[in-house]
């Protein structure tokens, strides 16, 4: 196990349970490449090589709860939808990567980052040392990775023992086909038995991927359903402030799937009401609970609670909410 923080980097090599072995090298200039490799370099002989799994600090890392995600997704095709959208998750200058996703309950996930540096620091440090490296997760829950297996690709790695073996096979076979004319038949007419499995099995491969295909364009249309039914609520603030008489104050707002709830003070809650019922995009309004009275100095206001529902498609932004938003203003 190697554990990276902002200035050193600390292997540990274990056995059972049992720390027989732990080297911890400074982080020097910004060099996390250069600490691991001297870690790491400083670890016993061993064949096969050592494996590492790596833990980055919160220096270099973040996790954080989501919540509102589509709950039918799995977790493969969760982690492609956080990563699709990871700007709007995390707020992060540095380039980095996201990990793996934990889903929870009621559309809920749990996700991460790592800094991309830091991530290609650990990947070419264990290439120059040698060692096999497992998962990089970070130090908030290191239930959550990132497999390097797919940051980078190339041609899988050849044990020495493997490579005996395969020269073994092929000595083997160019000495059974000199004496053993028959072998050139046998072997014919396995290459055709591979030729049909092959293709049966291309044929079955086919008729998954359209069935995934099919399952997928599912998925990005119920992601897309639900990315169009999410309430803008900048644009239902300016339409009911527009809407409301000049004597009448919104203190409270709540939004939820069935109902918008709204708690005002006017100085009559019934006029309030009616200018609700004109504002395009507001569907039923009706006051909830008692209407109490208020004395906010000389005067007494009424404060009452209005519940309706919210169809966002009929309220068409005016042109100063419109530049608002670009500009950024509404952000909260």
């Amino acid at each position: 196990m190697t554990e990276i923080t902002a200035t050193a980097v600390t292997t540990r090599l274990v056995r059972g349970t049992t720390v027989v072995w732990e080297h911890q090298a400074e982080i020097d200039a910004g060099d996390v490449t250069a600490a691991l490799q001297s870690t790491w370099n400083s670890a016993p002989p061993a064949w096969p090589p050592y494996r590492t799994d790596a833990i980055v600090g919160t220096h270099a890392s973040a996790v954080k709860q989501l919540r509102g995600l589509p709950s039918e997704l799995s977790s493969r095709q969760l982690a492609q939808f956080v990563d699709d959208r990871a700007e709007q998750f995390f707020a992060r200058r540095a380039p980095y990567y996201t990990t793996s996703a934990l889903p929870q309950e009621q559309g809920n996930a749990i996700a991460g980052v790592i800094d991309a540096d830091i991530v290609e620091a650990i990947v070419s440090a264990s290439r120059e040392s040698g060692i096999r490296l497992g998962r990089i997760s970070p130090n908030g829950d290191p239930r959550l990775y990132i497999l390097p297996t797919t940051l980078h690709s190339g041609p899988p790695e050849v044990s020495q023992t493997r490579a005996i073996l395969a020269r073994t096979a092929c000595a083997l076979a160019a000495i059974g086909l000199i004496l053993l004319p028959p072998l050139l038949a046998r072997r014919a007419a396995a290459r055709d038995t591979r030729t049909l499995t092959a293709l049966a099995s291309a044929d079955r491969r086919r008729v998954e991927a359209e069935q995934d295909a099919a399952s997928a364009q599912q998925i990005v249309d119920r992601v897309a359903r639900f990315e169009s039914e999410r309430r803008p609520i900048g644009m239902l603030l300016a339409a009911v402030s527009r809407g409301l008489p000049t004597e009448t104050a919104m203190t409270t707002l709540r939004v939820d799937s069935a109902s918008v709830d709204l708690v005002i003070l006017s100085t009559r809650a019934a006029a309030a009401l009616g200018a609700l019922d004109r504002i395009p995009g507001i569907v039923a309004p009706e006051i909830v609970g008692p209407v109490s009275k208020e004395a906010v100095g000389p005067r007494t206001l009424e404060r009452a609670t209005v519940r309706f529902k919210y169809d966002p498609t009929k309220i068409t932004p005016s042109p100063r909410v419109a530049y608002d938003v670009a500009r950024g203003d509404d952000a909260p």
